[in-house]
């Protein structure tokens, strides 16, 4: 699908090229709304140097996905060799920024079946202003509409440090992370950018998937349960762009992917 922008001014950016038009600026397949003025040291220009970068980094995920169970951390968060091609695509769209198929239940039929990612900052002129305000208290940021393809950025998103780093790796022993609660190592743009974006390329709507909590627990996840949870794609993205060598086995019957032992 293309994007209808008439009268748009391209710009040769430092970082990627871009088109801007009002509160709208496109970048590759990506579109940023509400950010403030390209050129002005505004989030947009954040965003215009964070998207390439945080593509870069996913291939180095790719590359990773490419060694299926052989890898120690995709074995753990994905489980089995079955999963490769579900979550290959998923990080692969994600860094391209497919447009995304959105869900028709309720909808004007009228209306494109798929949509290029957004990310949203903030901003008074916003829909639902007050209430998305409210929401962004205690969160980086959050997918205001479930079968969307837009990701809200809260302000405390810019506070945050762009990467995950080696030193947050989780410890293992005895076949288990021994800090269960640790998540700052996707506390980062990069962590919280894959965890939103993976509720849109992996349609990781289940609500019981985004109440789970501990790393172990993720681990634990079935093979197919594990492709639903935004917590798997952002965990392992994070540890695998971080360096982290040390995983705990999963406790599955790997020729069954809908058991745990």
């Amino acid at each position: 699908m293309r994007l209808q922008l008439p009268f748009l001014i391209v710009v040769a950016a430092v970082t990627q090229a871009f088109c801007t038009q009002g509160n709208l600026t496109v970048t590759g397949n990506y579109v940023i709304r509400h950010c403030g003025a390209a050129g002005t040291r505004s989030n947009t220009d954040n965003l215009l140097a964070l998207l390439p970068y945080f593509t870069n980094q996913l291939q180095i995920v790719l590359a990773d996905i490419r060694l299926g169970i052989r890898s120690k951390a995709f074995r753990a968060f994905f489980k089995t060799q079955a999963s490769v091609p579900w979550v290959e695509s998923v990080f692969r769209e994600m860094a391209a920024g497919y447009p995304i198929a959105l869900e028709t239940k309720g909808r004007n039929l009228n209306q494109p079946p798929y949509e290029h990612p957004s990310l949203i900052c903030l901003d008074p002129s916003l829909p639902d202003y007050d209430s998305k305000k409210t929401y962004c208290e205690g969160h980086e940021a959050f997918v205001p509409h479930r079968g969307g393809a837009q990701v809200q950025l809260c302000p405390d998103y810019w506070n945050l440090t762009r990467d995950p780093s080696t030193e947050q790796c989780a410890a293992v022993r005895r076949n288990r992370f021994t800090d269960n609660g640790d998540w700052d190592i996707i506390y980062n743009q990069f962590g919280v950018f894959i965890h939103e974006m993976s509720h849109l390329y992996a349609a990781a709507w289940d609500p019981e998937m985004d109440r789970i909590r501990g790393l172990n627990e993720c681990v634990d996840l079935s093979p197919q349960d594990s492709r639903k949870a935004a917590q798997n794609y952002a965990l392992y993205a994070a540890m695998v762009v971080a360096g982290c060598r040390k995983f705990p086995t999963p406790r599955i019957v790997v020729h069954d992917e809908h058991r745990k032992l």
